[in-house]
């Protein structure tokens, strides 16, 4: 049965999923995680909820850190100092990306916060 999810999954998922539907262990070195449980719809604890991404676009590289709500995108190719190499949205307000919340910060406790916990994974990733 075909079903939508709201969590953020990712493509390193699938090898996971597939070795788990084969009674398999992943290797240590993977990093996606398995997506029976949302299969099974027991979804707790099937993700961490967040999903890393990369891309080159113009000659400009990009990472990106997105859960539910925001994603924390990282220009790559300016310095990390420099304020214009992140930006911050929230994709249930602003699915388009079309406002940045680092420039336009109306919520400064939920910007801070959002912000924070997608560096600190971004970093650590």
């Amino acid at each position: 049965d075909a079903r939508s999810i709201s969590e953020p999954v990712s493509l390193v998922d699938i090898a996971p999923t597939i070795l788990a539907a084969a009674g398999l262990d992943s290797p240590p070195e993977f990093q996606g995680a398995d997506l029976s449980p949302y299969r099974r719809a027991t979804t707790r604890g099937a993700k961490s909820g967040f999903v890393y991404t990369e891309m080159d676009l113009d000659s400009k590289n990009f990472e990106a850190m997105r859960s539910a709500r925001y994603k924390l995108v990282r220009n790559r190719s300016m310095k990390l100092g420099d304020s214009r190499s992140f930006q911050l949205f929230d994709l249930v307000s602003d699915p388009k990306e079309q406002v940045d919340l680092l420039v336009s910060i109306e919520d400064p406790a939920a910007t801070a916060e959002a912000l924070g916990q997608h560096q600190e994974l971004l970093w650590t990733w």
